[in-house]
């Protein structure tokens, strides 16, 4: 029975710590969550070894970018086009 215990213990520190790596990194946490839980120190030796992921973008990044997008280029040599 302890020996149950003990190994579900350590399928959700492996996944919780391979969720937390991941997303760090920019990967998905919930995914890597469940490569920890079920390959244990071998899903949370993976998610060290992945790379930091560059493309991530945050929600308000892309919300910015499309505002810009949308408004209109100053015209003229106003002081509030600088």
């Amino acid at each position: 029975m302890w020996i149950i215990i003990i190994l579900i213990y350590q399928a959700i520190v492996c996944g919780a710590l391979a969720g937390k790596v991941a997303d760090k990194k920019g990967h998905s946490s919930g995914a890597w969550f469940a490569a920890g839980f079920f390959f244990g120190i071998f899903g949370l030796i993976a998610a060290a070894g992945l790379p930091f992921n560059t493309t991530v973008t945050s929600t308000k990044e892309i919300q910015m970018t499309e505002k810009l997008k949308k408004e209109p280029k100053p015209v003229g040599d106003s002081p509030e086009n600088y």
